[in-house]
């Protein structure tokens, strides 16, 4: 009697034992797949950031360079600016969901990115409009410049963590 009790308690030992190890290996497997989850959600965001900040750049560059230019007709760098604001646009949204996915720094580095490109903007106007103020424009353009290159590294880094 006393065998067979002790062969049902062996039994009941091994049973919760291997629920347990069930358990943590299922629960270990859905960690992976919710970290594995949050990095593709995060890949997306930063990526189409990063495109829609790759899509102003080839524009604002050209803005840039002929800022102050007075043989660039009128229409042409208003069509340049309209194309600016609308790639701007899409920038703004992509800007915000990089604020709600990414860390405290790289979402601080994508809203100096997005003011910077605001300030060059308006300071190109004035200095196409007055004639001064290029190098105010110039400055803006290379802290952008300088601003998307740490925030591509950061977003790299950021996808390519475990």
């Amino acid at each position: 009697m006393t065998e067979g009790l002790f062969a049902l308690l062996g039994a009941l030992v091994g049973a919760v034992g291997a629920w347990i190890a069930a358990r943590s290996q299922a629960e270990k497997q859905d960690k992976t797949g919710h970290e594995q989850w949050l990095r593709q959600i995060r890949r997306e965001v930063y990526s189409d950031f990063l495109v829609k900040a790759q899509r102003i750049d080839g524009p604002l560059g050209y803005l840039v360079v002929t800022t102050g230019d007075t043989r660039m007709p009128h229409e042409e760098r208003e069509d340049l600016r309209a194309q600016i604001r609308t790639a701007a646009a899409d920038l703004n949204q992509a800007a915000e969901n990089m604020t709600l996915e990414a860390s405290e720094d790289l979402a601080r580095l994508v809203k100096q990115f997005h003011a910077s490109i605001h300030m060059l903007l308006r300071r190109e106007r004035v200095a196409t409009n007055v004639g001064s103020g290029l190098e105010d424009v110039r400055e803006y353009w290379d802290d952008s410049r300088t601003l998307l290159e740490q925030i591509t590294e950061k977003c790299r880094g950021a996808i390519q963590e475990r």
